[in-house]
């Protein structure tokens, strides 16, 4: 599997604090002097979605009423425990690490709050995440899709090139939901055909054995169509530059440029882009009153995936270049052979180094 991005739950994945819950429901119950948890419950809680009170008592009147007394007696003991007993997965951070060495974006989404995602990104050597999403920004919890679109948004990619990866069937499902990839993982408490039957993709036993399975993919981007200045014909046929661009393409270029616009979001992924030794890229030196460009080997594509074109996304080394612009060539009298008009949204599909494939 190659992909780009790669999201993380929190409880069960990143951090082992499945004993933690597991000793709160205990100490919950003593507090109210209930009968003690069975000792697969939070198996039956995160993996089959029992109800707490269902499974202490069976069915009762008061059930609303005790589940607000379950909770208040959690939150009375969960600062404490859960600092004393939950701790990050032994290859957490390595694994963090390992992803964005190689030039992996790294997020987390989790129906946890901060103060829990704090005990994986205040350890020493964590990277810093793309994007974090927990209960407090989305308001829902998995499988809710809800806090995987924000993420999506965060990220500004297309899901297609973002994996999650979690450890209960609601972290699949959720995933799912918006066209991620996810990846099970039973460092929690569901086991692998759980997981599998949920939908996962793949399931492993530990965080390093993700490195393995995963490689980086070329990332998509995507902007709507825009109306150019009109006056990028005369560089792309200018003497000297058109045949560089030919030879770039492996195609005669149509002149002229493709304009797109893009979200401030996506322009921050572009501008990461330009910058990744594993995408494909060459330096078109300036000559005259031009200026030195990049150029990215790009497809680009609608976005029902039914027509495409090989195409170059120009990056013009000029400090006042608009962020939120995307300028390519590509062969074809784009509008007129795909019928395109403005605001009509294009996918970029970048290529990845043959270094690096």
């Amino acid at each position: 599997m190659r992909y780009y991005a790669i999201l993380f739950d929190i409880d069960g994945t990143l951090l082992n604090s499945t004993p933690a819950f597991e000793e709160i429901m205990v100490q919950a119950c003593q507090r109210l002097d209930w009968p003690a948890p069975p000792p697969d419950m939070m198996q039956q809680l995160m993996t089959y979605r029992r109800d707490p009170i269902e499974m202490l008592f069976g069915e009762v009147a008061d059930a609303a009423e005790r589940q607000q007394a379950l909770h208040e007696a959690a939150q009375a003991v969960w600062e404490p425990l859960f600092k004393q007993i939950a701790h990050p997965f032994e290859d957490a951070i390595d694994v963090l690490q390992q992803f964005e060495e190689l030039g992996f974006r790294l997020g987390i989404v989790t129906d946890s709050n901060h103060q829990v995602v704090k005990r994986i990104t205040s350890q020493p050597g964590c990277p810093a995440m793309d994007v974090i999403i927990t209960r407090e920004e989305s308001g829902v919890r998995k499988p809710d899709p809800r806090p995987m679109q924000l993420a999506l948004d965060g990220i500004g990619l297309d899901p297609s090139a973002v994996i999650y990866v979690g450890d209960n069937p609601g972290d699949v499902e959720a995933g799912a939901a918006v066209g991620m990839s996810v990846v099970g993982i039973t460092t929690g408490p569901s086991s692998s055909e759980t997981l599998y039957a949920a939908g996962a993709v793949a399931v492993v036993n530990s965080l390093s054995e993700l490195t393995g399975l995963l490689k980086l993919a070329p990332p998509v981007v995507t902007g709507e169509l825009t109306t150019g200045l009109g006056v990028a014909s005369s560089f792309t046929s200018a003497n000297g530059i058109q045949g560089w661009l030919n030879q770039a393409l492996g195609e005669t270029v149509y002149p002229g440029t493709i304009n797109l616009e893009c979200s401030d979001k996506t322009a921050e992924v572009v501008a990461r882009h330009r910058h990744d030794p594993w995408l494909r890229k060459h330096l078109l030196a300036g000559a005259g009153h031009y200026c030195d460009a990049h150029f990215h080997p790009v497809t680009l594509a609608t976005t029902d995936g039914r027509r495409e074109t090989p195409a170059l996304l120009m990056w013009p080394e000029v400090p006042d270049y608009p962020p939120t612009k995307l300028e390519l060539v590509c062969a074809l009298p784009l509008r007129e052979q795909w019928q395109l008009s403005d605001r009509q949204t294009l996918t970029i599909r970048y290529e990845s180094s043959d270094e690096f494939t």
